[in-house]
């Protein structure tokens, strides 16, 4: 199957800079998130960074900018949103409030990320770990989640060696702090996860996934990281071609897609493309058509065209072209492994779904 590129939409275009998400390479879809960036650096209450902005000229405190930045990024207004960022960053550098500066570093390295501009993803990267080690912030959280999602952005700029450096750089600091079972260690494991999908290592890649699933179930407010780790194991277990147990991933990851949060996050298009590529795999092309076809258009209206949207509209094109190589004339397909009950299967289930 051609691949591109990928680039890394995230689980709520709300949280683009907590957690980052669907990587598009190696087959339809890979989604994963990346680790919360603490908004603020400095540990001071509400009053007290109010207070420190305007003593510094800044317009806005930081929790305005983000609501600012929630609602622009809940719109698909990102243009906006980036120039929003780079306004605070020069207010930022013109004051000298290096916490504004490293939150807005972070902030549009998610947004170019996310958007598939991924050299000035890493540059971005690269300037928030200089002004983690300006600050003197070396081996606190604020560096390790840096770290994670520079990793992300090198990984996704084809430098494995030196994200796998900087992974393993985050996870020692991580385990150093204590953290070893909150959302920065599954982060972990769910990107780690994805370089051994590149890598066509899948059952190592199940071994990271279960890791960060056992983690993230027993936190509170994660359905959504849970749902991206069962869309996850789908596509390795598709991989490996055990397409039942990937159906079975695909159908817990619904509990979330189906509801009204989950078809406003990044991740619904991921989860949509996944389920089309259950459906190819299972001869169904119809069915794998009209799931990718949605998938684009919600990738589309989420983050504009993209990478993503180029490889969903190659594979795509594949199947299509597959089907008329086959001489088939409508949804025929392999229904086989589902015992003919297609009604019952994950992608029927997203077809039919009221999104």
């Amino acid at each position: 199957m051609d691949t591109a590129k990928p680039q890394n939409p995230c689980t709520d275009l709300s949280e683009i800079r907590r957690w980052g998400a669907e990587g598009w390479e190696k087959g339809f879809a890979v989604s994963l998130f990346v680790s919360k960036v603490p908004r603020h650096i400095n540990e001071k209450n509400n009053r007290n960074k109010n207070k420190e902005g305007k003593e510094r000229g800044i317009k806005m405190d930081t929790q305005q900018m983000f609501q600012e930045l929630d609602r622009l990024y809940a719109q698909g207004k990102l243009d906006e949103a980036e120039e929003k960022m780079m306004g605070w960053m020069k207010e930022g550098l013109d004051s000298g409030n290096k916490s504004l500066c490293l939150m807005m570093c972070n902030e549009m390295e998610g947004l170019y990320r996310n958007t598939g501009r991924v050299a000035q993803a890493v540059d971005m990267a690269d300037m928030a770990l200089s002004l983690i080690a300006g600050m003197g912030l070396d081996g606190s959280i604020h560096h390790g989640t840096t770290l994670l999602n520079a990793a992300t952005a090198r990984r996704m700029a084809g430098d494995v060696e030196k994200a796998l450096s900087q992974y393993r750089e985050a996870e020692a600091i991580f385990k150093n702090l204590g953290k070893t079972d909150g959302y920065e260690m599954a982060s972990l494991y769910n990107n780690i996860s994805q370089i051994y999908q590149e890598q066509e290592e899948h059952e190592k890649a199940l071994e990271s996934l279960d890791k960060a699933l056992e983690l993230i179930k027993k936190m509170e407010n994660s359905e959504a990281e849970v749902a991206t780790t069962h869309v996850n194991r789908a596509l390795s277990l598709m991989a490996l071609g055990r397409l039942d147990e990937a159906d079975e991933e695909l159908k817990e990851s619904l509990t979330f897609y189906a509801s009204s949060e989950g078809v406003q996050s990044g991740h619904f298009g991921s989860a949509l493309a996944a389920a089309g590529e259950l459906a190819w795999r299972r001869g169904n092309y119809d069915q794998a058509i009209g799931l990718l076809e949605k998938a684009l258009m919600v990738t589309q209206s989420r983050f504009g065209e993209s990478d993503a949207c180029a490889v969903i509209r190659q594979n795509l094109e594949m199947i299509k072209k597959e089907k008329e190589e086959k001489g088939i004339t409508g949804d025929e397909g392999r229904t086989e492994s589902t015992g003919g009950k297609q009604s019952h299967c994950a992608s029927c289930q997203f077809k039919d779904a009221k999104f």
